[in-house]
């Protein structure tokens, strides 16, 4: 009987040894097929809009054909401290990075688009933000929290130096979640937009964790399409609806949120504001 159970054991065992087995082969034989066999094929420089829109769209044949190039995206993690290094020489950074420097379409070109981010941590999740949204005709205010450290503040700047549309805000604000001071941030970004670059037809606000789901032609399609109108979500409750430059702003939902602002503002130098 203990005969038995010893050899029942010793089978347990070599099951369990030859499931791990099989896993990490197939682990290595996934890695090494990625490495060498997928990286015979050269990486698409573009894509149109409708394959993007196939893949979120769940087709399963288009998701099987990007995932083939999955190897192109592989990267390194990004420290502030290399944004420092890379920015030393802007073109090439703007180069590597993979900056798109031209407008794709006429009428994104006569549409220029203002964007405000509002970050306080990662700045390569930031920076990828951007790199995604960027178009040369656009605008964009990048505002990091008093907060945050000074390699943070140091690798935002650097990276905007690179561009002369992109920018960092010059009020600093010390921004605290569900308060005022977040829309403080906003309208921080709104007045340098206002004053210093005031070709732009709509103001987008994001977060530096936000990710677009959107191409700039679409956006620019679905703006044109509000015609002046703006798309701003609000709730009155108890807090306070603010009126700035005659456009309503919402600061808080019920839940102590920012919605996102979709808003036109004539290019006015007037900053004061009234409740």
């Amino acid at each position: 009987m203990l005969a038995r159970c010893i050899t029942v054991k010793k089978f347990v065992h070599l099951l369990l040894f030859l499931i791990f087995a099989a896993f990490l082969c197939q682990h290595v034989f996934r890695r090494l097929y990625t490495s060498h066999t997928l990286s015979t094929v050269p990486c698409p420089s573009t894509v149109n809009e409708s394959f993007c829109d196939s893949i979120f769209e769940g087709s399963a044949p288009s998701v099987a054909y990007a995932e083939q190039f999955a190897w192109c995206n592989r990267r390194d993690v990004m420290h502030d401290g290399d944004y420092l290094s890379l920015t030393k020489d802007c073109r090439r950074f703007v180069t590597e990075r993979g900056y798109l420097d031209h407008p794709v379409t006429d009428e994104e070109l006569e549409f220029p688009i203002a964007f405000s981010i509002l970050m306080h941590e990662n700045v390569e999740q930031v920076e990828r933000l951007l790199r995604l949204i960027y178009r040369p005709q656009n605008v964009y205010c990048i505002h990091v929290d008093k907060k945050s450290g000074s390699s943070i503040h140091r690798a935002a700047n650097a990276i905007a130096g690179c561009f002369d549309n992109v920018f960092v805000a010059r009020k600093v604000v010390d921004v605290y979640w569900g308060e005022y001071t977040l829309l403080e941030a906003e309208l921080a970004c709104l007045r340098q937009l206002l004053d210093d670059y005031p070709a732009w037809k709509y103001y987008v606000n994001l977060m530096g964790r936000e990710f677009p789901i959107r191409t700039n032609h679409q956006l620019v399609k679905i703006f044109k399409a509000y015609n002046g109108a703006n798309d701003v979500d609000g709730t009155h409750h108890r807090y306070c609806i603010v009126l700035y430059l005659s456009i309503y702003i919402a600061p808080l939902n019920s839940h102590g949120q920012t919605e996102a602002l979709l808003v036109q503002l004539a290019p006015r130098k007037e900053t004061s504001f009234k409740k």
